[in-house]
């Protein structure tokens, strides 16, 4: 992307699109995790586990998550917290 100015300028703006949806915290976490894991990308996979972890993202969901295991995450449990 630092050498795509435009790649950037689309994904800041779908970035701030995204942050605007009624999705808590963690269910865009859970959402970007899923997507670094089915691309392969393990530079956004440290990076997306570290916003989690700041966010208060439970770490077993983390965990499940950068292994592809399932778990019993819930939207309503976001909803609880």
């Amino acid at each position: 992307m630092a050498e795509a100015p435009a790649l950037l300028e689309g994904y800041m703006s779908l970035a701030g699109i995204f942050g605007k949806t009624d999705l808590s915290e963690t269910e865009r976490q859970f959402i970007l995790m899923t997507n670094n894991r089915l691309n392969g990308c393990t530079y956004c996979m440290a990076a997306h586990t570290t916003i989690s972890q700041m966010a208060n993202v439970p770490s077993d969901v983390i965990a499940a998550l950068r292994t592809d295991t399932p778990n019993a995450w819930t939207p309503e449990m976001a909803k609880a917290a």
